[in-house]
């Protein structure tokens, strides 16, 4: 019995399909996206809903891929003059870029402070080949038209759950519920916990920042809680916004948009300010940040607070040997918002004949079955460098080229 199957690099599993088309990853793995607030051709900069663009540079701030995101009831927006939104994250497996905000067009008037049965709230994912879905729709949890509770932040893992990061409302958690996340929601922050600002988890521990009551970056209960809880100080800071621990948790980097970019540490139960970068003239104002830990040296990537520039910072110790570059900046009525790194792609396991599809560089599993008859089933696959007898376990196309692969059971 011989099938023929075109195994596409998009990083998602396809339906029960005899071929599908080949296609390439978009974003890439090590680069960083930028949350950009409108699209150039008009000027949202007043209390509208804006378009949201997922803007992907390298390392060295050269643009690669651009990705707008739908508007209207299915799609996402963010208010145009709001920096406190568009904080994006990387879902926990690596696998998503997760956005917050409004369903909405493009264009209507004061979002946030609508009601969100009028304009309702929505988190949504992109995974590495720029396919967008939502994953919560809410029309009930970041509601208060009165202060103006809108939704600035989400972050997700890799089974489905989803926290949400209103202005008013604290941290929601919308639960998997084997499909999707749901509407049905619990308050995780006891206060304080207004103009709650960027949501994020690091090292298997959920935390957010806020700009009010208790200014600072805050714990939330014990590891990614999904029921009631209350939250613990980690620092106290001035405005901060996105934030990044190190793999260790005993360093942290925090985009603060009055003191400036800073650097802290823990030793001896006690969390220390290293230092705030500065240029000659001042602070550095940032809102977005990421940092890749991989080096010997720290790079920070930030937003800076008047979301004119993405920037990177070589940490190189102290103020005196970091470095500061400029890597890009934002278009003629837009701004850049939050920062996350590419998501990535995930291997592709497959243990029956089915139609399947996987990223470039990622593997693919095949998994040999047994036959009605109680035998055991092996597979022939053949890749442009020859054909691979997979009688027990894996056939490995880290580098395989888009087209057709023919598979014999």
């Amino acid at each position: 019995m011989k099938k023929i199957y075109k195994f596409m690099k998009v990083g998602m599993i396809a339906g029960s399909f005899l071929f599908c088309n080949v296609l390439s990853a978009q974003f890439t793995n090590g680069n960083i996206v930028v949350l950009q607030a409108g699209d150039g051709t008009l000027t949202y900069t007043g209390n509208v809903a804006s378009p949201a663009i997922l803007q992907e540079f390298t390392p060295l701030g050269n643009p690669t891929y651009s990705l707008a995101l739908p508007t209207g009831t299915a799609g996402i927006t963010v208010t145009g003059n709001d920096i406190t939104e568009g904080l994006i994250t990387r879902s926990t497996d690596g696998h998503y870029i997760v956005i917050a905000g409004y369903n909405t067009t493009s264009g209507t008037a004061a979002p946030s402070t609508a009601s969100a049965s009028v304009v309702p709230r929505g988190i949504a994912k992109v995974n590495p080949v720029g396919s967008y879905s939502l994953a919560v729709t809410t029309n009930t949890f970041y509601s208060d038209n009165i202060s103006g509770d809108g939704i600035g932040s989400a972050t997700a893992d890799g089974n489905g759950n989803v926290w949400g990061c209103g202005h008013v409302s604290g941290i929601t958690a919308f639960v998997y519920n084997g499909v999707t996340a749901t509407t049905g929601s619990t308050i995780l922050t006891s206060p304080p916990s207004q103009n709650t600002r960027a949501v994020a988890v690091y090292n298997g521990q959920l935390y957010y920042s806020t700009g009010s009551v208790s200014h600072g970056l805050f714990m939330v209960g014990t590891g990614t809680p999904t029921a009631p809880t209350t939250t613990s100080l980690v620092v106290a800071l001035g405005s901060p916004y996105q934030f990044a621990f190190d793999p260790t948790g005993n360093t942290l980097y925090i985009a603060d948009k009055t003191a400036g970019l800073q650097k802290w540490t823990f030793s001896s139960s006690t969390w220390t300010n290293v230092y705030t970068y500065t240029t000659t003239a001042n602070a550095i104002k940032t809102i977005g940040l990421v940092v890749d830990f991989s080096g010997v040296n720290p790079i920070i990537y930030a937003t800076t607070a008047n979301g004119a520039s993405l920037i990177a910072i070589t940490d190189g110790g102290s103020l005196a040997t970091s470095t500061i570059t400029t890597l890009a900046t934002a278009p003629v009525n837009t701004t850049f918002r939050g920062l996350a790194f590419s998501p990535k792609c995930a291997g592709t396991s497959l243990s029956s004949i089915t139609n399947f599809s996987s990223c470039a560089g990622s593997s693919i599993a095949l998994t040999p079955t047994l036959l009605p008859n109680g035998t055991g089933a092996s597979y022939t696959l053949t890749t442009p460098s020859g054909a691979s007898s997979l009688s027990t376990a894996l056939a490995a196309l880290s580098s395989a080229t888009a087209g057709t692969y023919p598979c014999t059971l």
